[in-house]
């Protein structure tokens, strides 16, 4: 049998889980929509189809570092559980 967790395993155990699942459930909720909304920004608002394309490359170019939290993560994995 292995030994119960130290305290600070733990606290890195749920920060990593509750960060994960944040970063996945925004990722999800955010997908699809900009896509619905795209047509009644372009009909009502008079949006072109390239301020369109820069919005989108605009939140791709912003979410992107967001994303990055996870090499120091896994370092800290690697800190706390040796492969």
């Amino acid at each position: 049998m292995s030994a119960a967790p130290s305290p600070e395993r733990r606290f890195w155990r749920y920060r990593i889980f509750v960060a994960t699942w944040i970063a996945y459930a925004g990722f999800y909720l955010c997908r699809k929509n900009f896509s619905v909304v795209m047509p009644m920004l372009e009909h009502d608002l008079g949006f072109s189809k390239l301020q369109l394309a820069n919005l989108i490359a605009g939140f791709n170019v912003i979410s992107a570092p967001t994303f990055s939290w996870a090499l120091p993560v896994r370092s800290a994995c690697l800190r706390f559980y040796p492969a």
